[in-house]
């Protein structure tokens, strides 16, 4: 199994790109046209991922954009594969001719949250 990374490894390893590091998740942003271009935009991260998707990747179509998110799900937290699956995940966006962006709400760029990890009683 692939050792995680350190919070500062994470954010330093996406340092340049769109994706942000976020409670043990890589997250980022594409914003869209429609509901036709969110679907192409997933399938492209789908296809980018490969095998690794299912293990990794999460997709959340939204009107005007598309949330995509990567963690390793069997650690529940972030490894070397979900770095190289977000440079994956870039270039096949950028192949749509599309822009990946910071994870952005009403217009600002900003981080979201996307996920709660419980804490114990």
């Amino acid at each position: 199994m692939t050792d995680t990374l350190t919070r500062t490894d994470a954010s330093a390893a996406v340092a340049g790109s769109a994706w942000r590091y976020l409670l043990g998740t890589l997250v980022t942003s594409v914003p869209v046209d429609s509901v036709a271009q969110a679907l192409e935009v997933a399938q492209a991260a789908v296809a980018a991922c490969g095998q690794d998707a299912d293990g990794h990747l999460r997709v959340d179509l939204r009107s005007g954009r598309v949330e995509l998110s990567l963690q390793t799900a069997v650690l529940a937290d972030l490894t070397v594969v979900d770095v190289d699956l977000s440079r994956r995940i870039s270039d096949a966006v950028a192949a749509l001719a599309l822009t990946i962006a910071a994870v952005a709400i009403d217009g600002r760029r900003r981080s979201v949250q996307t996920g709660l990890r419980r804490v114990p009683d």
